[in-house]
């Protein structure tokens, strides 16, 4: 869909997108959940005299801002309520965004969370929006 640059934010590739996904979403508001973390998703500043969307800032609201102008639907940003991504509990229940995407509390999460095959068992994945390179670094012997 795009690409993120440092200095140029967010850059959406030009396609057009099937109308029936569009079309499916116009004038929809969507809950969706994350979670605060630099710099996904952070408070603005002066976000006490913000209300809603407008209390938040980083590369999540970019993202999603313009998604929603492309398939023209409407977001509500919710905090996850627990404060985390989400684990399972031993009565197979869920904590986090991802347990409030099963008990459809909220319709979609955006943040940087880490895909695994135990999550991937329980909701969908969209492609990653962002590679890190995390990699193990190590001396040569020389």
């Amino acid at each position: 869909i795009g690409h993120w640059h440092v200095s140029e934010g967010l850059s959406m590739d030009n396609r057009i997108f099937s109308s029936n996904i569009s079309d499916s979403l116009f004038n929809t508001t969507l809950i969706v959940t994350t979670i605060l973390e630099n710099p996904y998703l952070m408070l603005k500043w002066n976000h006490q005299e913000l209300e809603g969307n407008d209390r938040y800032e980083g590369f999540c609201v970019d993202m999603l801002k313009e998604l929603a102008e492309i398939l023209r639907f409407n977001y509500k940003i919710h905090l996850v309520g627990d404060g985390v991504y989400g684990v399972p509990e031993a009565n197979g229940t869920w904590t986090g965004m991802v347990g409030e995407l099963i008990a459809r509390k909220a319709d979609l999460a955006v943040a940087g969370l880490t895909i695994t095959a135990e999550r991937e068992k329980v909701i969908d994945f969209s492609k990653p929006f962002m590679t890190l390179g995390i990699s193990i670094l190590y001396r040569v012997h020389m």
